[in-house]
């Protein structure tokens, strides 16, 4: 028999059962941030992201803990594509609160469009110049961020799986290219309660997800709390709290001061202080009792696997689902005459379809069940 030869590199290789092992890394910050894939750090405005994400950042390239996280020391590249100059001074601020200077952190101030193909190859080429520059200092890259979603995806829909399923899959072929974790900084819609703003797969797709959020306190006043609200191969869960710092950057021109601000981190509040709790509609009610009728008779079967899809995952068809709903009595309005002309009811019915993929919506971004490819699952 003549060997087989490829053109190049086979992509797929397999491994013989016995020789099936886990594979050894260490996360760069030790049950918060893992070594590889991706993840979000998300809050709405005036949540302090940046500043959070600056900070971890530069604990990681300095190799410091993070709320008492061991962290592994690497290569940092923060690709600031919203107010470069505003990080500038926030980094700036940093190194003069800390007096740190020589880290292995760099800053891209230009926007990449991660829907764009040619773009996102150019992005990773030059974080595979970093890489390079970092190895002769000893360092790997490891940690990259992108911040914000919004500001790195021009013209792109945020609530759109077709646009998020492509920046996506090209934010996890960036991250495996140079072999690094890619922490995406991102924001949160008008309703907090509901998580990452847009589509609800970006929750289920990530590897971590940390959410911060602008609490009441019951003295008055608001703080601003963290809490790591998924971690796939870890725990999840934890809480903190976090304030900010005035610095000093010296004066202008005018003699007036400059200053920025670095994070200080404070005592979590033991619960959430009057914290707004997302209250469901009735369709959407209606919906997450139809998907427990159908768990209580047995009708969950295994989501087929998929990326974001962990093995042994349960769920029911979309359609099923849908006419759970109906025969449990959700509405398109009012019911019409059983002798109304048929335009009449195709809109009542066509009515009933988006009153339940509207409450699907719902359910997803308040992370109660997940939809996707044609199957509904819990979260």
């Amino acid at each position: 028999m003549s060997e087989v030869t490829f053109p190049r590199e086979p992509r797929f290789q397999r491994e013989p059962f016995d020789a099936i092992t886990p594979r050894q890394s260490r996360d760069l910050a030790k049950g918060l941030i893992p070594s590889e894939g991706f993840g979000f750090l998300a809050g709405p405005s005036g949540s302090y992201k940046t500043f959070l994400a600056l900070d971890w950042s530069l604990r990681i390239a300095e190799g410091a803990p993070i709320l008492d996280h061991r962290t592994t020391a690497c290569g940092v590249v923060y690709v600031a594509a919203e107010a470069p100059n505003g990080v500038r001074r926030r980094v700036e601020a940093w190194k003069r609160e800390n007096g740190r200077r020589g880290l292995p952190f760099e800053l891209i101030g230009q926007a990449p469009n991660i829907r764009n193909r040619e773009e996102v190859e150019d992005l990773a080429a030059e974080l595979r110049i970093a890489a390079d520059d970092f190895d002769g200092r000893g360092v790997r890259l490891g940690l990259v961020v992108i911040d914000t979603l919004a500001a790195s995806m021009p013209g792109g829909d945020e609530n759109a799986g077709s646009d998020m399923s492509s920046v996506l899959a090209n934010v996890s072929w960036v991250a495996a290219e140079v072999g690094a974790f890619v922490l995406i900084v991102s924001h949160t819609g008008k309703d907090e309660t509901r998580g990452i703003r847009g589509w609800s797969g970006q929750f289920a797709g990530a590897d971590c997800v940390v959410m911060l959020s602008r609490e009441s306190q019951d003295a008055g006043g608001e703080i601003r709390v963290g809490k790591v609200a998924k971690l796939k191969d870890g725990e999840d869960g934890q809480r903190f709290a976090i304030s900010l710092k005035s610095v000093s950057l010296g004066f202008d021109g005018d003699g007036d001061e400059v200053t920025s601000a670095v994070i200080a981190y404070d005592d979590a509040p033991a619960r959430e202080t009057k914290a707004r709790q997302k209250v469901l509609n009735q369709p959407a009610v209606l919906t997450l009792a139809a998907f427990d009728r159908l768990d209580d008779a047995g009708r969950l079967e295994s989501v087929p696997l998929a990326p974001g899809v962990k093995p042994g995952t349960q769920g029911v068809r979309l359609e099923a689902l849908r006419q759970a709903v109906f025969d449990m009595g959700l509405k398109g309005g009012e019911d019409p005459d059983a002798d109304a002309p048929k335009t009449e009811r195709a809109t009542w019915l066509n009515t009933r379809r988006k009153t339940f993929g509207r409450a699907l919506e719902d359910l997803g971004q308040a992370r109660r069940l997940h939809s996707e490819g044609g199957w509904i699952w819990r979260l």
